[in-house]
């Protein structure tokens, strides 16, 4: 897999779910929304998989940060006392490229929007020379991932990158 398309093709298959239509757009509630970014960002981790094994090493340095949820507030206090921290993007891949420490990516259902705490985290991240990304689909995840690993992004010092 070496070109964009073959990528964006292993996306459009990863995004499927056999047997059920895609579900629309303008009708996405929290609870369906949540189910569709657990989609995306599974779909998209079962790609890393693949690729870090098979071209692009680099991507064992990508892992999840388990903010979002609902969980028992017990369990949610307890991860709030070890240093859970709301905002906080979905993926951290720890590679430094283009200027940047290292590159966070935020999953969103499409027609999603950021809350308070995330516009400030990424801001801060931004802010600290981290490139952050928010995408809407397995194919916006990869190619995103793909740029910043190719150094298709370049960091300007003093400048904070744009959004998207």
């Amino acid at each position: 897999m070496n070109n964009h398309r073959e990528w964006s093709r292993l996306a459009r298959e990863l995004e499927k779910v056999p047997g059920r239509p895609a579900p629309a757009i303008e009708k996405h509630t929290p609870a369906t929304s949540r189910g569709l970014e657990f989609k995306i960002q599974s779909s998209f981790i079962d790609w890393v998989r693949i690729m870090e094994r098979q071209q692009v090493p680099e991507l064992v340095n990508l892992y999840a940060i388990p903010n979002g949820g609902h969980r028992h507030p017990a369990g949610g206090g307890k991860m709030k006392r070890e240093g859970v921290r709301r905002g906080v993007p979905d993926l951290h891949l720890a590679v430094a490229r283009g200027g940047y420490h290292s590159l966070y990516l935020e999953t969103k259902a499409p027609g999603g929007s950021l809350s308070k705490w995330q516009v400030e985290m990424i801001r801060s991240l931004r802010e600290a020379g981290n490139r952050v990304e928010i995408c809407f689909s397995v194919d916006e995840l990869i190619t995103k991932t793909m740029k910043y690993l190719n150094r298709g992004y370049q960091h300007e010092q003093g400048n904070i990158p744009p959004d998207r």
